[in-house]
């Protein structure tokens, strides 16, 4: 879950190729479940193999002779992004907080997880507004105004800490930590490019989406500026009682709690055509719609139907 999504869908590969020679070679079709962030491995398997970025752009295919992915299941994925992945990116991400267990990584330990940066929302012209709820022109995916609105290692915070530790493998130097996120996030870019979309190669015979759209989702984040310093507001923070209605309104839409409905049901025009119907709305949150025994119901009849 850490790793670039192309690394991960090329060891995919290989242990797809692993299981078709135990199985005395030849023919063989797979069907692949994919959750939240494994959609995007799976997608990009199902169009490119174990293709390099630079080979996916190029058009070719890494995969064996016989090896097919037959039909995907996505469910709860944020085929078009999801905005928490910037507030993991800007905050950590916390693990069962209100038990006190788990454990906590720091916005500077996330900043190393590439797959949390192919995770980020869509380019869209509104992500961000001021306090009146008007639009402002900020741009996520450039690295330019992750230095001015202070997000992750250019909060106050991580930069102290980065200094403390003197490492300039966790990025206490800002030259090195400006240039690593310039590739990342265009990295992403060309890989969210690719994924949106056909691929000559892909023979996957069909896709079933399984989601919730019945929870407020961040779609968009508030920038206020207070004693020098640009703060970034999610949806949830208490901060954000104070706000009109129709401000805190906007600042989010129907999903999951973590993917919007539209990021849902992002997905480009061949796999579209491949949909077996209109996407299984099951209950429960981002991580919990697995569980739903509707949902199960629904998977095993569209696995045990061929076409």
């Amino acid at each position: 879950f850490r790793q670039d999504a192309v690394r991960v869908a090329a060891e995919l590969g290989r242990r797809l190729e692993g299981l078709q020679r135990a199985r005395g070679g030849g023919e063989l079709d797979v069907n692949l479940l994919c959750q939240s962030n494994g959609a995007h491995v799976c997608r990009y398997y199902a169009k490119y193999g174990a293709a390099t970025l630079a080979e996916a752009e190029a058009g070719k295919v890494r995969r064996p002779a016989g090896l097919r992915v037959a039909k995907i299941v996505l469910v709860g994925t944020a085929n078009d992004g999801s905005l928490r992945a910037l507030r993991e990116l800007d905050r950590g991400r916390h693990y069962l907080p209100r038990f006190g267990l788990g454990r906590s990584w720091q916005p500077e330990i996330v900043f190393t997880f590439r797959s949390v940066f192919q995770e980020l929302p869509g380019r869209g012209q509104d992500r961000f507004l001021d306090e009146e709820g008007r639009t402002l022109d900020v741009d996520l995916w450039s690295a330019q105004d992750w230095l001015r609105y202070g997000w992750s290692v250019w909060s106050p915070e991580a930069e102290r800490r980065l200094r403390r530790r003197a490492r300039t493998d966790l990025f206490s130097d800002d030259e090195a930590r400006r240039s690593y996120l310039e590739r990342q996030l265009e990295g992403a870019r060309r890989f969210r490019r690719v994924l949106q979309q056909d691929s000559a190669s892909f023979t996957t015979q069909a896709y079933l989406l399984i989601q919730n759209s019945d929870r407020p989702t961040p779609t968009r984040a508030l920038l206020i500026r207070e004693n020098g310093r640009w703060h970034t507001l999610f949806a949830g923070d208490p901060e954000l009682r104070t706000l009109a209605e129709d401000v805190q309104e906007k600042l989010t839409a129907a999903g999951d709690g973590h993917a919007t409905v539209e990021s849902q049901r992002r997905l480009s025009s061949q796999e579209r055509k491949v949909l077996a119907g209109p996407p299984v709305e099951v209950t429960g949150s981002h991580f919990g719609v697995i569980h739903d025994p509707e949902g199960h119901r629904a998977l095993l009849t569209f696995l045990d139907r061929t076409r």
